[in-house]
């Protein structure tokens, strides 16, 4: 299930969390503000706090550099079928 769902414009898009839990605060400047997402996602951007259901779902989590590897891999998967 999804996390939350964003709409803009053009499209909506749902947005899943990478561990389980329970959402227990939601940022209501970002709802006033969505540009905030933009400018700031790693500090005034955040969207929601998540009360994670197990700590050892942490130790799944990828650091930037490996996800930023999965995206490039993503990508050129991507390019390769077009």
């Amino acid at each position: 299930m999804a996390a939350l769902v964003l709409e803009s414009n053009k499209t909506v898009t749902e947005l899943y969390s990478p561990i389980s839990g329970e959402v227990i605060e939601v940022n209501h400047d970002v709802i006033d503000n969505p540009e905030l997402i933009n400018e700031d996602a790693l500090s005034d951007g955040w969207l929601i706090r998540v009360e994670p259901s197990a700590d050892s779902e942490f130790s799944e989590l990828l650091v930037p550099e490996e996800y930023e590897e999965y995206l490039k891999e993503e990508i050129e998967e991507i390019e390769e079928e077009e």
